[in-house]
């Protein structure tokens, strides 16, 4: 029998607020949790928790550079750095840099 999966979230303030982002990725984890109780396969199951680590991680980048803007990094310091970052992630991944 199949389980309703957990209500979306109410829409988000635009505040930066970290506990929101938090509140988020926890209810993005129930829903998987819910599809698991539904019967998806490991491949499934793997896809969308990978999915979900990724996007959780670029979640983070976003916080991370919202709050270097706010605090006065310019632009240019911003792209370099988040460049330096893909760059970094890609040869961890056993991929070629650009």
């Amino acid at each position: 029998m199949e389980q309703p999966l957990p209500p979306t979230p109410p829409k988000r303030r635009r505040n930066g607020a970290l506990s929101d982002e938090i509140r988020l990725l926890r209810t993005l984890v129930r829903r998987v949790e819910a599809l698991a109780d539904e019967g998806r396969t490991l491949g499934e199951m793997l896809s969308i928790v990978e999915t979900l680590a990724r996007a959780s991680a670029h979640l983070a980048t976003l916080l991370k550079a919202e709050r270097q803007l706010e605090s006065g990094q310019t632009m240019a310091d911003l792209l370099n750095q988040m460049l330096d970052e893909v760059i970094a992630e890609m040869q961890a991944n056993g991929q070629p840099a650009p």
